[in-house]
């Protein structure tokens, strides 16, 4: 390996190893102190990811969207919370956050009609409106939703961001070592069905180390979140956030050839911007979202 390379590899270890002591610090934090952390911490990653998505498409679409854009984008995951604070949980067919981005939608609008924007540009406004804040949300949601079982939140937080990680790593080492097939060649020639395998084994892994810390630590007892056995809810979590995550992967891929960006930001260095990082885990956190809504 050359020195470049090494360079750049350290570098990523070392960004790697921040985001790790952020995310695992946001949920110490949360455990012990309060849920404002993890909050927090979902609603800057909302705000940030869907700046650099726009950022991204911009040019595909008009300026005149930028301003009603932004102010979306930093006010939308505050929006999502207070529907658990203050709205009905049960409900999640129309919940705030849907109906926020409605408003937002019909003041672009507005906008294209004054100012006769063509109808694709406002598409693309509308697209952004939806990727990803919308599916970022759902990590809120899974955060959120059974509030009456305490810490069931960090538990949530717990999968996704152990699901999310088992996945990339293994995605990566097994696509290094054992990657023949290309699983996606038109939109990430680098990824490959032996990576894609390997990644679901790693949700699966991940999962099991949170069940393990879990049950072993007596901190948040699987039984006391779920109706369900225990076995099969992590394992549930673990394949679909696998099969999830690399789905996200590949749909923020398509976005970025889409775009002609190599990547959405250069805020994390080498590993590009926060979307770039977190694309495929907030699809992971769409489907813990969905265990945890349907089986507690």
């Amino acid at each position: 390996m050359d020195e470049v390379k090494k360079i750049t590899l350290f570098r990523r270890i070392v960004t790697g190893a921040g985001i790790c002591i952020v995310l695992v610090g946001s949920l110490f934090l949360s455990y012990y102190i309060s849920s404002f952390f993890i909050d927090a911490l979902i609603c800057l990653l909302i705000a940030l990811c869907t700046i650099e998505v726009w950022r991204a498409v911009a040019k595909f679409s008009d300026k005149r969207f930028s301003v009603p854009m932004i102010i979306f984008a930093v006010t939308t995951g505050v929006v999502c919370k207070l529907q658990f604070l203050y709205g009905n949980t049960s409900g999640y067919l129309f919940p705030w956050s849907l109906a926020y981005m409605a408003i937002f939608f019909f003041i672009g609008v507005v906008i294209a009609v004054i100012n006769a924007i063509p109808a694709d540009k406002l598409v693309c406004y509308a697209f952004t409106l939806f990727y990803p804040a919308a599916i970022m949300e759902f990590m809120l949601i899974a955060y959120s939703y059974n509030a009456s079982f305490a810490h069931s939140g960090v538990l949530a937080m717990s999968f996704i961001f152990a699901v999310s990680s088992g996945t990339d790593i293994f995605a990566y080492l097994g696509g290094t070592m054992f990657g023949k097939h290309k699983l996606c060649p038109k939109f990430s020639p680098n990824k490959t069905v032996e990576g894609a395998i390997s990644g679901i084994v790693g949700g699966l892994v991940g999962a099991a180390v949170v069940y393990l810390i879990c049950e072993l630590s007596g901190l948040i007892p699987i039984e006391s979140v779920f109706a369900v056995n225990k076995f099969v809810i992590y394992a549930i979590i673990g394949f679909l956030g696998g099969v999830f995550n690399q789905f996200g992967d590949l749909l923020a891929s398509m976005i970025k050839r889409y775009a002609q960006v190599k990547d959405y930001g250069t805020a994390l260095g080498s590993h590009g911007g926060f979307m770039d990082r977190f694309d495929g885990m907030m699809f992971c956190g769409l489907a813990t979202a969905i265990v945890f809504v349907l089986a507690a």
